[in-house]
């Protein structure tokens, strides 16, 4: 896959790759012998079929099917990319066909972030059932990205795109339903009701792990307290953001 720091297991229907690419580089055309389902963790990137441009950054999947020639370009920052390259000969595929012969592109957010980072768990740490839980967590992906392809390319609102792209980036901020509402064009009730429907959650609940997946990766790369972390995270105490982290994480930050 053109990376220098990789790591890899199959299991199953499904290959895994955990990958690290480094910053400003470049892999030339090149195709895959197996399509190539993407979750960017971390970092942002180009990946360019003929003269279609699919910018990446983080939250976005990301599909490159079998055989189709591109060329993949990495920002400044580099990308930390979970990669699943699944059988498609696999009976349990047949619903994705569709979703896996197409060069695209679908924002999964934080849920499909959080996929990933269990993903990432089993590859690095692997037992007996490590085979069964690649498969259920791999399907659990694909679903998510075909619920949010339909979503957005359907008959759903266009709105809820940009305000889910405002949460992302506004997440630490808290922003208000009102100021969410206004992003989107449309009133705080009716935002709130289309986002329940479609993301199967409260935008609270959304923005509080948003807010705990930020804060999980601190924990994992900073020197700063947990006193710190959780301040700049906007609990409003240590043993506030250790109760919301150990019910979302099943462990607490220490």
């Amino acid at each position: 896959l053109g990376s220098p720091r990789f790591h890899t297991g199959e299991y199953g229907s499904f290959l895994l790759t955990e990958a690290f690419f480094p910053a400003a580089h470049t892999l030339g055309n090149h195709f895959h012998d197996r399509t190539v389902v993407g979750i960017t963790l971390d970092g942002s990137w180009d990946s360019i079929l003929g003269r279609t441009r699919l910018p990446n950054a983080t939250g976005m999947l990301h599909v490159e099917p079998a055989g189709e020639s591109h060329i993949n370009r990495f920002g400044s920052q580099g990308a930390h990319v979970l990669i699943i390259q699944p059988n498609s000969a696999e009976e349990a595929l047949f619903p994705f066909k569709s979703l896996l012969e197409t060069g695209v592109q679908i924002r999964v957010g934080w849920p499909g972030i959080q996929v990933g980072r269990r993903l990432l768990e089993e590859l690095n740490e692997p037992d007996e059932f490590t085979p069964l839980a690649v498969a259920n967590l791999s399907l659990d992906l694909l679903v998510l990205a075909s619920r949010t392809r339909n979503t957005f390319n359907g008959p759903g609102p266009a709105w809820l795109s940009r305000s889910v792209e405002y949460l992302h980036a506004h997440f630490l901020d808290r922003p208000s339903l009102r100021e969410i509402g206004m992003v989107a064009g449309v009133s705080p009730e009716h935002f709130t009701r289309e986002f329940r429907r479609v993301f199967r959650i409260t935008v609270t609940e959304y923005v509080r792990r948003l807010r705990l997946d930020w804060a999980r990766e601190r924990l994992r790369l900073d020197t700063d307290s947990i006193a710190a972390i959780a301040m700049a995270a906007g609990f409003a105490d240590q043993s506030h953001f250790t109760r919301q982290f150990r019910r979302q994480f099943g462990a607490t930050p220490a």
